[in-house]
């Protein structure tokens, strides 16, 4: 009986419906679908490794050099965060009121950006 349970509790779900057919037609039609799907699992294996076994492989390699190449076009990209123009007034808090440009309010924001900008700038240079 312990074989009987075992198949019936199997996680494949054909030989677990052949544990609980109650009748020989119903356990030989659970048998062929079982059979079939192992065949045509075989018959798929045996083509992909046929296949794997098929692919050609390149023994032979030749590497040319031509003699003139063309240059590939190179595009240069600012990535400063601030034009170079108002590098004197980041090093120098005094100049900050002539790279003001005549704002009559200051904001802390822009101060505070500033300040973030010249630590980032030591920080940079340090190294």
């Amino acid at each position: 009986m312990e074989v009987n349970d075992r198949i019936q509790n199997s996680s494949v779900y054909a030989i677990s419906q052949i544990g609980y057919s109650k009748t020989s037609c119903s356990k030989i039609t659970w048998i062929s679908i079982l059979t079939g799907a192992l065949i045509g699992c075989c018959y798929q294996i045996y083509g992909f490794i046929d296949q794997y076994f098929k692919y050609p492989v390149i023994v032979d390699l030749l590497i040319e050099q031509p003699e003139n190449i063309t240059f590939p076009a190179v595009t240069i990209c600012n990535l400063n965060r601030m034009k170079s123009e108002y590098e004197p007034c980041v090093y120098n808090i005094d100049a900050l009121k002539k790279c003001h440009f005549g704002r009559t309010c200051w904001s802390f924001r822009w101060i505070s950006f500033v300040i973030r900008t010249t630590k980032h700038s030591h920080m940079q240079n340090s190294f």
